[in-house]
């Protein structure tokens, strides 16, 4: 059964580090405590999703406390003693190009790149004229600057996410805006067709995709999955998709959310980092932090974050060696 499938590939995911060192063997990981914190569940009905949403808001659903805490059971469970150590954070920096995305993600790239902190950063090849307006289909190639930009993150390692066409909204309501949504299986095809050729332009060819205003439907997984390694999203992905954990194998691709508080400014990241750290949360911890939310703080929060939080962020590459890996 797929559902059978997608557990012992999300089992070999969470023990990634411990299988490749051989200090785990395969027939180990399927205790009742692994198997419980890699279930890959059903896309929840609409009104589910909605319920969930108000449930995270109070806090009776969350990252830490549900996933975290279950992963961390399975862990123990088959390695004792030695299953803590520090988290293990995949960094992703929203989105570019955008309105003064030029200059807030050069700040950040600074930041980041002073602190040897390793990231992703989704890549659009268009920007819209006019992102949130769904009537305005126009839109521009990227300018010099941007592509100078784009050439320094390349040289300097950065790794890129597809992150759409051109974050232009097909939905005008601010809580459900989405580049894809409405979408059918053809134009999503034709819709993904053209942003690769365009990405491919700039000699970018990203097996990762984070979702454009991190929302898309739920019918449209399998063209994604399909494509793609991993599919990102964040907090406004559960109204589409519903609450699962993070990450998971879902069919062809690993399915990852970031959650609060991993999603969000810089500095409530860092508290979360923390406690993780001083718990021992030897887990894969999808995190998205905002340049624009950063430039706002005057970038002090997130020298704060790239200081402290670098020592537990992992290279994209060894993430994507092991969901390689765990696919087999």
């Amino acid at each position: 059964m797929q559902t059978d499938r997608d557990s012992e590939r999300s089992r070999r995911l969470l023990f990634a580090p411990e299988l490749a060192a051989g200090t785990v063997r395969p027939s180990q990981l399927a205790r009742a405590e692994v198997r419980a914190a890699t279930v890959t569940r059903r896309v929840p009905a609409r009104i589910s999703r909605a319920y969930q949403r108000r449930l995270m808001r109070r806090g009776a659903l969350g990252y830490e406390h549900g996933t975290v805490a279950a992963q961390m059971a399975a862990r123990r469970a088959v390695l004792g003693a030695g299953a803590a150590g520090p988290p293990r954070l995949l960094v992703r920096i929203e989105a570019f190009p955008g309105p003064e995305a030029t200059e807030q993600l050069r700040r950040t790239h600074a930041i980041l790149a002073e602190a040897e902190m390793p990231y992703l950063v989704g890549v659009r090849p268009r920007v819209a004229l006019r992102p949130l307006d769904p009537g305005d289909d126009r839109s521009r190639p990227l300018d010099d600057d941007e592509l100078e930009l784009l050439a320094d993150l390349r040289r300097d390692g950065v790794a890129f996410a597809a992150n759409g066409l051109d974050h232009r909204t097909r939905v005008a309501a601010e809580d459900r805006r989405s580049e894809l949504a409405g979408l059918d299986k053809k134009a999503l095809a034709a819709h993904l067709d053209r942003m690769e050729g365009e990405l491919a332009a700039l000699a970018v060819a990203p097996t990762v995709f984070a979702a454009p205003f991190d929302r898309f439907d739920w019918r449209q997984w399998e063209t994604l999955s399909a494509r793609y390694d991993v599919v990102c999203g964040g907090e406004p992905s559960v109204a589409a998709f519903g609450f699962h954990d993070t990450p998971l194998w879902r069919g062809q691709a690993v399915w990852m959310p970031a959650y609060a508080p991993f999603d969000g400014p810089a500095d409530g990241v860092l508290d979360g980092a923390r406690r993780l750290a001083d718990g021992g949360a030897a887990v894969w911890v999808p995190v998205v932090l905002h340049a624009a939310e950063e430039a706002q703080a005057a970038w002090e929060s997130l020298r704060r974050f790239a200081r402290e939080a670098a020592r537990w962020a992992v290279r994209w590459e060894d993430f994507l060696g092991a969901v390689r890996a765990s696919r087999a």
